[in-house]
């Protein structure tokens, strides 16, 4: 059986979205870019953000949505 929640405690997925092409910028638990997913060029519509143990993303411009990093 796995621990989902322990593997997105573990996951890396600002590294995800960096290999996705994206160059994100910000501090210590919040991050931006442009969305890797639609491939958009407005550099503060992808956030990624630390909530509540785990890492969590969402795109504001496209229909990409959101969510963690197994859904990314």
């Amino acid at each position: 059986m796995f621990d989902i929640e322990a593997i997105l405690a573990k996951s890396d997925l600002l590294g995800y979205v960096e290999r996705a092409g994206a160059t994100p910028k910000g501090r210590a638990n919040r991050y931006s870019c442009a969305c890797p997913l639609h491939g958009g060029d407005n550099p503060t519509a992808f956030s990624i953000y630390h909530k509540d143990g785990k890492w969590l993303w969402n795109c504001f411009t496209g229909s990409c949505g959101g969510g963690d990093a197994i859904r990314f």
